[in-house]
């Protein structure tokens, strides 16, 4: 095969059309907008797992707040108060009986931690266990709500509230 004769095999440039250009430029754009979604669903995702941590550090600190007021009930229920009666941290301003319940700051509480100790009720003659040794008829039942709620959406790091009840049961003379 002779030279002309190879070159006789391919088409003038004036008969050309790009297409394969064309086809190109589409893969291409295809390919973009494809890493383009891909890249707003990863920064979607990456919101979504940083406010669940949000949520779930909020729900941890709400619930320390709770389990605090539960270790240390017996100086934070006030057994001489009548039903209805509340007493809550002092960074509430409204709502409150008496502002007496205190969570340490060395115990990693904030100003976003604000708690509630409310007497919602009692019972008579509650028979108490037997290791208390009271007598049925020398007791009464005080029913607490424990409320807790860590509020720090100005810092965009989450809102949680928690209630959890509490029964008391006490001799008759103490309450």
């Amino acid at each position: 095969m002779t030279m002309p004769d190879r070159l006789a095999k391919f088409r003038p440039a004036s008969r050309q059309r790009g297409i394969s250009l064309f086809v190109s430029m589409i893969l291409l754009a295809a390919i973009t907008i494809l890493t383009l979604i891909s890249a707003r669903s990863t920064v979607l995702e990456l919101t979504m797992a940083g406010n669940e941590q949000q949520r779930i550090t909020a729900f941890e600190k709400a619930q320390a707040a709770i389990d605090k007021l539960f270790e240390d009930r017996t100086s934070v229920i006030n057994f001489n108060t009548v039903v209805g009666h509340t007493d809550c941290t002092s960074n509430i301003s409204s709502g409150c009986d008496a502002q007496n319940v205190t969570l340490p700051a060395d115990d990693g509480f904030d100003g976003n931690n604000k708690a509630w100790v409310s007497r919602v009720g009692e019972a008579e003659l509650v028979c108490p266990p037997a290791f208390l040794q009271i007598s049925c008829a020398d007791s009464k039942a005080a029913f607490f709500e424990f409320r807790s709620q860590y509020d720090a959406r100005a810092n965009r790091a989450g809102n949680v509230a928690i209630i959890q009840g509490v029964l008391s049961i006490l001799p008759d003379q103490d309450l």
